[in-house]
């Protein structure tokens, strides 16, 4: 293998003195006094253009917190070999596994600047919009109909397994979680019509811990193949996906930290509606049940519990955030009717 990643590194005329392999997937190459890593990427030739405009759009924008890339000597800032492309960017030291970190602030201040810089905005096609809301309340409605039938199920059954237990446990919680959902799709439709305009942003589309480095103070955001340019709403809701499955005090410092994004990227309160939305999907939740049911879940029964209660942490700390915006929506109305008195 060493070999195979010489002759990558040729390209960038590097000769490395070290290669240490970090995962089946990244090497830290050492050369003189200088760090590299090299990526062995998932990208596909489908990919390849929309992962190259991002670095495209960093240097327009000169946002120095997109990880940049370095370029072979053919000018190119990737580099294939047989069937897989690989890029070669700066070493910084980063955390290896999605835990929550503590430092959101900076998180926020990144990704605010970001959406902000590249921000464009969208025409409004008011009549789609409220058959968008109509055809995703349906489809709600249909997940709600969903999880009932699997508690008549479990509960019908002599013995219930602790991961059917369970979900007739959280039934109710869920069961919020649906009643909110379907509040908000309301005052989606209810913002933008009174917002008239939407946004469209370069948004990361895979954020989570292992894809930031917090270096001096800084923090910059490594692997960009799932980039896509959407609202930034969901790059957010992306994010929390993937850490509100931890503890609450983490959900509270996502929380109290939320300004600092605003502060970066200011944003509409049908954005915020949206962001609530998608907080309280419960796909994921569903789509779970349903693999289970259907015995198409490849762990051991724990494992299966710990997805469970993952998915469901989700939803719940989603209510909970949900509840904050919400008291923000509230207090805006209320000072928009003070004002027009």
């Amino acid at each position: 293998m060493m070999k195979s990643i010489e002759s990558l590194l040729k390209a960038y005329q590097i000769k490395p003195s070290e290669v240490i392999p970090i995962s089946n997937r990244v090497y830290k190459i050492h050369s003189h006094n200088y760090s590299f890593a090299l990526k062995r990427s998932k990208l596909t030739m489908n990919s390849i253009n929309s992962w190259k405009n991002v670095y495209r759009i960093a240097n327009e924008h000169q946002l120095t917190s997109i990880l940049p890339v370095y370029m072979t000597h053919h000018g190119e800032i990737i580099q294939q070999k047989e069937n897989e492309f690989y890029y070669l960017t700066p070493w910084k030291e980063k955390r290896e596994m999605d835990e929550p970190e503590h430092e959101v602030e900076s998180l926020y201040h990144t990704l605010g600047s970001i959406h902000n810089q590249t921000k464009k905005q969208i025409k409004l096609d008011s009549a789609q919009i409220e058959q968008t809301v109509i055809k995703e309340k349906e489809r709600i409605a249909t997940y709600k109909h969903k999880l009932l039938s699997f508690v008549e199920k479990f509960e019908a059954r002599h013995y219930m397994s602790p991961f059917e237990l369970r979900v007739c446990m959280q039934y109710r919680d869920i069961e919020q979680v649906f009643k909110q959902i379907d509040y908000w799709y309301d005052y989606y439709l209810e913002d933008i019509t009174n917002d008239g305009i939407s946004y469209s942003s370069l948004c990361h589309g895979n954020l989570r811990s292992s894809h930031q480095i917090y270096h001096n103070s800084n923090t910059y955001l490594i692997n960009w193949e799932h980039s896509f340019h959407g609202s930034p709403m969901r790059d957010l809701a992306i994010y929390f996906y993937h850490e509100l499955k931890y503890h609450d005090s983490y959900l509270r410092h996502l929380t109290n930290s939320l300004p600092v994004y605003e502060k970066y990227n200011p944003l509409l309160q049908s954005e915020k509606s949206l962001l609530a939305i998608y907080l309280l999907n419960p796909y994921s939740y569903i789509q779970l049940l349903e693999r289970y049911e259907n015995n198409r879940i490849d762990k051991a029964h724990p494992f299966q519990i710990r997805l469970l209660e993952h998915s469901y942490r989700r939803l719940i700390q989603g209510l909970s955030l949900q509840g904050s915006l919400y008291e923000s929506r509230q207090t805006i109305i209320d000072q928009q009717q003070e004002s027009e008195n």
